[in-house]
């Protein structure tokens, strides 16, 4: 077998390391799971493939909610006044060093973990309801903790595997995390304009 071809199927084949055993195939590359039919132990991974079963509902409310989860920063990163901020944060003395504890941008940082657990408690839900539905292995909720995308994107991913769907839900967070930093950079860099322009010396 050549390896990486993408029209070879899922299944156990010859392993090209190994003589004499089998390794699983997943239809991409090689994984992990040898077979060697010498020991009396059985095979480490099912002979029969995954099978794609198009009838399961991947997309339910819980991941199109964490998918516009970004968007409700935009209330905050709107709001809140970066060009006071920048000011204060490049100003000497007492004024730039309290400008981190200032109340909006204390309000701005409890929001953003606000959004981090919602985040976390959403894609459980969502894990929840993949394995309610039967989806094999579904991608596991906790990788939301390093962050929802990589909770999105996996998800995607397995969901599409196991299901041949799957990816919408993850294209429409891409659109969302590019509006939303469009719109943030927009801010950042009209505060630090304006605030460079206030601190300028005059003449």
């Amino acid at each position: 077998m050549s390896t990486g071809t993408p029209s070879t199927p899922p299944g156990w084949y010859p392993n090209p390391e190994t003589p004499g055993t089998s390794r699983w195939w997943d239809g991409a590359q090689w994984t992990d799971h040898i077979h060697d039919p010498k020991t009396a132990e059985p095979a480490p991974y099912s002979l029969a493939p995954i099978e794609v079963d198009s009838s399961l509902k991947v997309s339910n409310v819980f991941v199109w909610v964490l998918s516009f989860i970004p968007l409700l920063s935009l209330f905050t990163i709107l709001t809140f006044d970066y060009t006071g901020y920048m000011h204060d944060s490049m100003t000497q003395g007492t004024t730039g060093r309290l400008a981190m504890f200032s109340p909006g941008y204390l309000i701005l940082q409890a929001s953003s973990f606000g959004l981090y657990l919602l985040s976390a408690l959403v894609a459980f839900l969502d894990w929840r309801v993949l394995k309610r539905i039967g989806l094999q292995r579904p991608f596991h909720f906790a990788w939301v903790f390093l962050s929802a995308g990589v909770y999105v994107i996996g998800r995607a991913i397995i969901a599409r595997r196991r299901s041949g769907k799957g990816f919408a839900p993850m294209w429409v967070w891409v659109a969302v995390e590019v509006v939303v930093a469009v719109l943030v950079f927009g801010r950042v860099f009209s505060a630090m304009a304006s605030a460079f322009s206030t601190i300028a010396p005059v003449g």
